[in-house]
Formats: structure tokens, sequence, C-alpha cells
């Protein structure tokens, strides 16, 4: 039965046992609260665990790349674990601003290496959006608008920089370049799109 305490202890001791168990985290913290102790317990006790393999897989990336500093495919793992708990609720504000902070140290040993992907900023302007950094982000966006110019993701970031900066003429001026964008956009974008354009009639 789904709501038996075995159930839910049951189902909790399996998240532990998957690939990626930080993506279950909300479960775990919503089993925090339950009232069976037991489930509470269990909930406590894996995310301590999540939080210690965290950290050593961050101190793991880490080291790795400061003993191979040009290693472009350490510096993006390294990158792609930090971004993961950065944008998760595993840790206080307090871990996360400290992780905030070496996310962007490789971030920009990545930038003075020239091997920014796609995928770096994407991850990059997730967290910066999520830091509340906004002139960072619109610095990055412009730069990922910039290098790939055909990439609608980069066209969807720049406007949700803009929206979250606020920026009024900022968002007039992209509506009225979006003719000339050598870009396709789709169902990812055009609500946006519509949405301001319906404002400015």
């Amino acid at each position: 039965q789904f709501n038996s305490y075995g159930y839910r202890r049951n189902m909790i001791m399996q998240i532990l046992m998957e690939d990626d168990p930080l993506q279950y985290l909300d479960v775990l913290q919503q089993a925090l609260n339950n009232d069976d102790t037991e489930t509470s317990h269990y909930a406590s006790t894996i995310i301590m665990e999540l939080q210690r393999k965290m950290q050593e897989d961050i101190s793991m990336a880490g080291f790795a790349l400061q003993k191979d500093p040009d290693n472009m495919e350490k510096a993006k793992a390294c990158q792609s674990v930090l971004y993961k708990v950065i944008t998760s609720e595993l840790f206080d504000e307090h871990n996360r601003a400290l992780m905030y902070h070496q996310h962007q140290e490789v971030i920009q040993t990545i930038m003075e290496h020239d091997a920014m992907d796609e995928t770096c900023y994407r991850n990059d302007l997730d967290v910066l959006l999520r830091m509340k950094n906004m002139t960072e982000a619109m610095r990055v966006s412009g730069m990922y608008r910039k290098y790939f110019p055909e990439s609608e993701d980069a066209v969807a970031y720049l406007l949700k920089c803009l929206i979250a900066a606020r920026d009024g003429t900022g968002i007039q001026e992209m509506m009225n370049s979006l003719s000339s964008m050598p870009v396709t956009l789709t169902q990812k974008t055009l609500p946006y799109v519509r949405m301001f354009q319906r404002s400015r009639t």
C-alpha cells in the first residue's frame, strides 16, 4: 500500500541506489517531515550521504583539474558537478555561494581556453540567474549570442536575462532585430516573443 510506512521506507532506500539520487532530492526533503520517524531518519541519513558524496565529487574534480589545468575535458567535468549541486537545494545558501565562486573560476578557465560550448553557456547562465548576478549574466548571454548566432537557446537565454534585469529597452531592441537573426524559433521561444509583441500593440 502506497501510504504504508514500510512502502515509504523502502521507496526512500531505493532512491539511494539510483545512478543520480540527487534528482529525487525533493522527495527526500518531503520525507524529512514524514510522520513516521523511521522514514524521516532514513531521508535525513540519505541527504547527509548525498552531501558527503557531492562534496567528494567536487573535491576530486577540482583536484583533477588542478593537476592538469589545460585539460578542458576535466574543466568541463568539474563545471558539471558544481552546476548540478548549485542548482539543487542539497546545500544551504552559504555553501552554494562558496561553490558559485568556484564555478565561476572554472568557467573563466574554460573561457580563457576558448572552449565554451553551448552546455557551458547554458549552465553558466542558469547559475548566474540563480545567484542574481545580472551584470555578468547579460555579458555572458551576449557572448552566447555572438558565438552561437544560430542557436535558439542563445536567444531564449538572452530573453530570460533581459526579463530578469527588467531591461525594457533591451527587450524592445531584441524584438526589432528578431527578423534579421539567423535562427529558427520554436515553441521554446515563441511564447516570449508573442507576449512582448502583444504588449507593444
